[in-house]
């Protein structure tokens, strides 16, 4: 328990230390470019900047959603959206979408299905605002 201690310490040091610029930044950005953009071009921008940090991070993306939603390092927590899909669905079969989200919450071998899944899903991101982009002209 210390060492998962020390390490979401040593986490947290390096989100303020190199996160913390590109988001002031990228929120700087943001508040003066969004506004002179139409709406699709904010919202490409948007997806596809969310779709380069599940593609590259998916760590960071799983690590976040998978406690959200309840799947943690000791198991489903009590009261949460996987106690009650839990509760739904019964008895977990071995090899199920629960089963490996239960395993990827704990850190177990599913975290590796969950990411390359959450990468996928950032490539298609990345791809779909390429199309929309090829469909309004943006590469012309």
């Amino acid at each position: 328990m210390a060492s998962l201690i020390t390490g979401m310490e040593a986490s947290k040091s390096v989100i303020q230390t190199f996160a913390r610029p590109i988001f002031s930044s990228t929120a700087k950005i943001a508040t003066e470019w969004i506004p002179k953009t139409s709406p699709v071009t904010s919202i490409c921008a948007v997806v596809a900047t969310i779709g380069g940090v599940m593609l590259t991070a998916p760590g960071a993306v799983s690590g976040a959603v998978l406690p959200c939603l309840g799947f943690g390092a000791g198991g489903v927590q009590a009261g949460s959206i996987a106690a009650a899909i839990h509760t739904f669905i019964g008895k977990v079969a071995g090899g199920s979408l629960f089963a490996v989200f239960q395993s990827a919450g704990a850190g177990g071998a599913g975290i590796w299905i969950v990411n390359a899944v959450v990468q996928v899903a950032g490539a298609v991101f990345g791809v779909g605002v390429g199309v929309v982009g090829w469909a309004r002209g943006w590469f012309r």
